[in-house]
Order: C-alpha cells, then structure tokens, then sequence
C-alpha cells in the first residue's frame, strides 16, 4: 500500500484537516492527484508507513483543525434549526 498524508485546502468546513488515505501504488496516486484534487487537497507526505500517517493525523495542529471543523458543523447545523 502506499499511503499519503493530506490537509484539505478547499473552502469548506474541513480546511485544514489533517488525514491519510491508501493508494494500491504511487502510480495509482499520481492518477488521482489530478488538477482538481490538487486544487482540494495538499500532500504532507506520501509513501509513508501507516504509523507515520497516524503521527501526523494525530499532532495538535491536526486535532486543533478537526475540532474547528466540528464546530463549524455544529454552528451550521445548529443555525438551521434555528430557521
């Protein structure tokens, strides 16, 4: 497998999250890392083992960027109720 890091740059209510996915090869990545996802998300690194994906999945940026993220569903959720 090969694995590759990502932090969603798209504006969204997921900017700045921070997660990992895997690739059967990095040739299968290449193909799906086109213009438009690039324009979606940044690689933080690839082709790195599975713990290292979790290690960066798991740092206080990234648990500080899924919170926020959780908030921001919240208050859009909670907002529509209120309608």
């Amino acid at each position: 497998m090969y694995n590759v890091v990502f932090v969603t740059i798209v504006e969204c209510s997921t900017k700045g999250v921070i997660t990992w996915t895997s690739f059967r090869d990095k040739e299968h990545f290449d193909k799906w890392y086109d213009k438009k996802t690039q324009g979606w998300y940044e690689v933080v690194d690839q082709g790195v083992s599975r713990e290292r994906a979790l290690e960066l999945c798991s740092t206080q940026e990234a648990k500080n960027a899924y919170a926020v993220s959780a908030m921001k569903r919240l208050s859009k959720l909670f907002l529509q109720q209120l309608r």
